[in-house]
């Protein structure tokens, strides 16, 4: 079960709510859970849920995403989300204001919906500061292989039903992506005292897969726009669209 609410968001003063502010947000999720769901969800250890905030040049507005991305996250999130209106937070006030709500999917839906779309060239919008952890260290201009192995990793976490566990696989489809394009500045995250270094931008993948792995492909770039790519995207980092050449599978 996989869903997205996006809230229009701003604060009561008329200041700028920033990405950072993401992760008090959820902080504020944690703490309008039931004692009983808290445990629940601590027990699980994984959070189910990915949020970010992003800026809406065209509209001049904030927009606050947050996905479900499974039953537990339903369950536990969708009540506070379907009747908040305020979010109190040590600084002030967030009104949340316009708010939409896709629809509730399973993952096969999503695969289904994966095999329409053309990922021949791709653009991935990173809207929130995104970063990959390596070897212990911050990694802050994405590759190919990471980008998929986030993908994976998220899928594998949260949708155990059709689980991804071919390396090999893996290893073609990361060697069958090609990054053309890009447009990325470096920036940082604020987290509590720590800023974490990441980047945001767009860039442009090409495919060079086979069709079966271009479907995979397709259902992992579906997928990131719920889950978001790299690591934190919990907390607010990480939050993506993506961006195809719309082509109907009947069509050819």
């Amino acid at each position: 079960m996989i869903s997205q609410y996006n809230f229009t968001v701003a604060s009561t003063d008329g200041t700028p709510v920033f990405s950072s502010q993401a992760y008090r947000l959820y902080a504020w999720l944690l703490s309008s859970l039931s004692p009983s769901h808290a445990d629940a969800l601590h027990a699980q250890g994984e959070h189910p849920i990915s949020q970010f905030l992003r800026y809406d040049p065209s509209a001049k507005t904030t927009v606050w995403s947050v996905s479900l991305l499974n039953e537990m996250a339903h369950d536990l999130f969708a009540p506070i989300l379907d009747t908040a209106e305020t979010v109190s937070l040590h600084h002030g006030t967030i009104l949340l204001q316009t708010k939409t709500h896709s629809a509730v999917k399973d993952a096969h839906d999503l695969i289904l919906e994966s095999r329409r779309r053309d990922v021949s060239r791709t653009t991935i919008l990173f809207h929130s500061p995104a970063s990959f952890k390596q070897a212990k260290r911050y990694v802050i201009f994405p590759q190919e292989r990471l980008i998929v192995q986030s993908l994976i990793n998220q899928w594998n976490r949260f949708v155990p039903e059709y689980p991804l566990d071919d390396p090999d696989a893996f290893q073609m489809l990361a060697d069958g992506l090609r990054i053309s394009d890009y447009a990325l500045r470096s920036t940082g995250f604020r987290l509590k005292e720590t800023v974490i270094p990441g980047f945001t931008g767009r860039l442009t993948i090409r495919s060079l897969l086979s069709p079966p792995l271009a479907e995979l492909w397709s259902t992992l770039l579906s997928w990131a726009e719920y889950s978001g790519i790299g690591i934190k995207t919990t907390l607010g980092m990480g939050g993506v669209s993506i961006d195809t050449q719309q082509q109907d599978a009947a069509g050819g």
